[in-house]
């Protein structure tokens, strides 16, 4: 009896590949690059702005914006009357209590409270002379922290002196 040879194997005996898997092989392995190259770039990037007139993302109210926002740390400091401020307090919620297990405070300022500013974000390049901290003697402070001694989570200050907002967020690094 003649043997005959199986076209459709190699001569180890494994069948090849298709050519249409190949292609859908190649197509995933781009697009897992693709997101990968996403992701990265979602951690890495920071967006710095400086005396804006105004952003999306705060009350219309807002002027002199300047802000500092990446994943690792953002913040935004801002000109607003106390009446604007309180109103965007309460649209944020941030005048009620914290859940567990945050720890958070609102109330008004009754010794000076110190917050980071744009400027100390890790990657800006402050001028010589930018403060990279603010101190705050009269006006309102919130805070929601993930844990107690912890500079992680979001701490907003308003200055009713100078009548400026500033808000501080940093992630939690661990759980």
């Amino acid at each position: 009896m003649a043997e005959t040879l199986n076209t459709h194997t190699s001569p180890s005996g494994f069948r090849p590949i298709p050519s249409y898997l190949r292609w859908i092989a190649f197509g995933v392995a781009i697009l897992m690059f693709a997101l990968a190259a996403a992701i990265y770039i979602g951690f890495t990037r920071v967006v710095v702005g400086e005396h804006e007139n105004s952003v999306k993302w705060l009350p219309i109210a807002a002027s002199d914006i300047c802000y500092y926002r990446s994943y690792a740390y953002t913040a935004f400091e801002f000109n607003i009357s106390e009446d604007e401020f309180l109103k965007w307090m309460k649209s944020n919620e941030w005048d009620k209590p914290a859940e567990p297990p945050a720890i958070g405070r609102y109330s008004k300022i009754e010794s000076p409270v110190t917050i980071g500013r744009y400027t100390a974000g890790p990657q800006f390049k402050p001028k010589p002379g930018d403060p990279l901290e603010h101190t705050a003697k009269k006006g309102y402070v919130f805070e929601r922290l993930f844990k107690e001694g912890k500079d992680e989570g979001i701490r907003v200050v308003y200055d009713a002196e100078i009548g400026r907002a500033f808000y501080t967020w940093k992630p939690s690094e661990s759980k």
